[in-house]
């Protein structure tokens, strides 16, 4: 099963993608497809699958974060066994001295 989490749209700024309700939903890997990134020297940007039980109070899901990324292309984290996720999830970005960044991400579970 893939859910999307963010289109393929341009972010100038730390964020985080809208809500996905799946309940019972048991996430295997996180994909981020970045087509175009700006960032300064040393900049990166980061990733990490959340979820929520109640969709205000977020966590970050064990292991399902990027490194500080900082080029075009695709990065795929995954985890073994799958991990139960709350009922919300969310991807959430953060730049570390950059600029703008254009990518898709979906997250790959199962029910």
């Amino acid at each position: 099963m893939q859910i999307d989490l963010h289109p393929s749209a341009q972010e100038q700024a730390t964020g985080n993608s809208d809500s996905i309700m799946e309940p019972n939903f048991c996430a295997r890997s996180v994909v981020v497809k970045i087509t175009a990134i700006s960032v300064n020297l040393l900049g990166t940007i980061t990733f990490k699958l959340q979820h929520s039980p109640d969709n205000e109070t977020w966590f970050d899901v064990p292991s399902m974060t990027t490194v500080g990324l900082s080029a075009v292309g695709t990065t795929i984290v995954s985890v073994d066994p799958t991990f139960s996720c709350f009922d919300n999830m969310r991807l959430a970005w953060t730049f570390n001295n950059a600029n703008s960044v254009t990518f898709y991400s979906s997250v790959l579970g199962s029910k």
